[in-house]
């Protein structure tokens, strides 16, 4: 949603226009909002760190990280 939907009041628009006005370096945010790869890993980020934090260690954490990220791809592939 983020990278491709303009969001209610045009919110991720506005989002995406600030992120093309950052200075352009590889791999920075403004990269961020126009990979859905790169998009997918910072928002599986936060539900990662909530599920994984009193469950499982640091290689749990990494591992369900990856893995909601390469879900979100997954159904992003079959999409198209």
């Amino acid at each position: 949603m983020l990278q491709d939907e303009d969001g209610p009041n045009a919110i991720f628009t506005r989002l995406q226009a600030w992120a093309a006005k950052r200075p352009d370096r590889v791999g920075g945010i403004n990269q961020g909002f126009f990979c859905f790869y790169c998009l997918s890993m910072w928002v599986a980020l936060l539900p990662a760190l909530a599920i994984a934090w009193d469950f499982s260690g640091f290689i749990g954490f990494l591992l369900l990280w990856f893995g909601i990220s390469a879900g979100a791809i997954f159904l992003n592939k079959l999409e198209q």
